[in-house]
């Protein structure tokens, strides 16, 4: 019993750990996809005033 406990908190610690490091990666995608757009937004502003 408390060699298959084991087995299921070491495979729930990595899948943890997995979608940890998935949810930090997809949130620095997400920054620099806004970042992009924003620049992209101010320079069509920009155009436009001129």
């Amino acid at each position: 019993m408390k060699n298959s406990t084991s087995k299921l908190l070491t495979v729930l610690s990595i899948l943890l750990g997995i979608v940890a490091i998935a949810t930090s990666v997809m949130s620095i995608l997400l920054y620099f996809d806004k970042k992009r757009e924003e620049e992209e937004l101010e320079r069509y502003l920009e155009d436009s005033i001129q």
